[in-house]
């Protein structure tokens, strides 16, 4: 009885520290309203409609799992937010959450976008 009390412990440690972990992993943003966001995000989210209505927008993988599941028939879709003056892509992103529609479900920005800190813009 003790073997199958110490086996259920620690199953259950092993379930609770894996729950624990997607927990981190899934965190939720932050979130802001549109009317408290800077006009560079503003300006963003503006090039980044008018890059996915001629073609050219940039897919958003959420390989790290830094944002909540896409879903089904959904496309995170990336944009640069400023110009970084060193040359490259600077850490300024708005990642945007698509139907298959078309239709804009959430938007989100971070200024950390190599450290994973994400803020729902809402919308």
């Amino acid at each position: 009885l003790q073997m199958l009390r110490n086996k259920l412990k620690y199953n259950l440690t092993i379930h609770y520290f894996w729950k624990t972990q997607q927990t981190y992993l899934v965190m939720k943003p932050k979130k802001i309203s549109r009317d408290t966001m800077p006009a560079g995000i503003r300006e963003a989210i503006r090039d980044l409609s008018f890059n996915a209505r001629n073609g050219n927008p940039t897919i958003f993988h959420n390989h790290q799992g830094m944002l909540p599941n896409a879903g089904s028939g959904n496309t995170y879709y990336e944009h640069d937010v400023g110009a970084d003056r060193t040359g490259g892509r600077g850490r300024f992103r708005i990642v945007a959450l698509v139907d298959g529609g078309d239709r804009l479900l959430n938007i989100y920005f971070t200024s950390a976008h190599y450290d994973a800190e994400w803020t729902e813009i809402v919308w």
